[in-house]
């Protein structure tokens, strides 16, 4: 399909989603998954300890070419939830991914994340000047730590391999730093952008080259940069979310089968209900795909996005 006929179903989509008046606008939710989402409970694209994990889930189709993101974070258990100065959270996390063009990719994964904060973090106004608060610290920035270890299958090949992500970025309140969330003057968000490091290893993966490679040892250094922001929210409901995020991978150590690689990933969607729970989204990927078994891709999607807890 063509390039402005991909445009134009996009524009047409997020045209429709800014004029729809759903019933989720209500905000209400079954009982039992107000519980979950009180307990943790997460809907996201993937989660791999980056701010990659902010961005929703989502399901596409777009005859004949399908795919599906879809990662779910059960509960988060938080042993050191009394100190002020180390946070620890535990969470149980599935994932599934699927596409269809240009070849089939079917996988699911079960991972368990730990994330570990260091830093009892000053707090700031709007305009970057300090606010005195009771119980509030007094560092300026900490480091945040994400370690997911875990096991994924390959339904298309029927193959088990295993998946250990570390991630490193800093946590700062103060507009203009990494992670903090920047306002505007009337107070509404602005955008946040995160820069981070890592390191990932894969053992038993298969890598698709475009040519199938089965039972790959590999381990990859990794930098990565965020952005998102919220245009065109004039009444301050942020339903309108852009992101945009780059990812470079260098060959660590074992096989050298997947080497140097990069991977960009730019989405605009827009929420239908003032929770955004629920949007329609405009996505463009190329590079290679992590969650697709680095498959080198160069795609345009309009998708079904979901969104779920906090």
């Amino acid at each position: 399909m063509k390039l402005r006929t991909w445009i134009g179903i996009s524009l047409l989509a997020l045209v429709i989603a800014s004029r729809m008046d759903w019933a989720a606008e209500q905000d209400a939710a079954p009982s039992f998954l107000e519980k979950w989402q009180a307990n943790g409970l997460l809907v996201r694209q993937t989660f791999d300890g980056t701010k990659n994990e902010l961005n929703p889930a989502r399901v596409g189709y777009l005859q004949p070419s399908y795919l599906v993101d879809f990662g779910i974070k059960l509960a988060d258990w938080q042993p050191m939830s009394a100190n002020a100065k180390h946070s620890l959270v535990l969470s149980p996390i599935l994932e599934w991914h699927r596409l269809n063009v240009p070849k089939k990719v079917n996988t699911l994964s079960a991972k368990v994340g730990l994330e570990y904060a260091y830093g009892n973090l000053q707090l700031y106004d709007d305009h970057g000047n300090p606010v005195s608060s009771p119980g509030g610290g007094t560092a300026k920035w900490g480091p945040l730590v994400a370690l997911k270890a875990g096991l994924k299958r390959d339904e298309v090949t029927n193959d088990n391999g295993g998946e250990v992500f570390l991630n490193l970025t800093m946590v700062g309140n103060k507009p203009g730093w990494p992670n903090a969330m920047n306002r505007d003057r009337k107070g509404h968000q602005a955008f946040l952008w995160s820069p981070s490091v890592g390191y990932e290893a894969y053992d038993g993966a298969t890598v698709l080259d475009p040519d199938e490679v089965k039972n790959v040892d590999e381990s990859l250094a990794r930098a990565r940069i965020y952005f998102v922001g919220y245009p065109w929210n004039g009444s301050g409901e942020q339903r309108t979310e852009f992101s945009i995020e780059y990812t470079h991978r260098w060959e660590g150590g074992g096989d050298d089968i997947i080497g140097s690689c990069h991977f960009l990933t730019v989405q605009v969607t827009r929420f239908v209900d003032s929770g955004k729970k629920m949007g329609v989204g405009l996505g463009y990927d190329h590079g290679r795909d992590p969650n697709l078994q680095f498959l080198p891709v160069d795609r345009i999607s309009v998708d079904a996005r979901i969104r779920l807890g906090g």
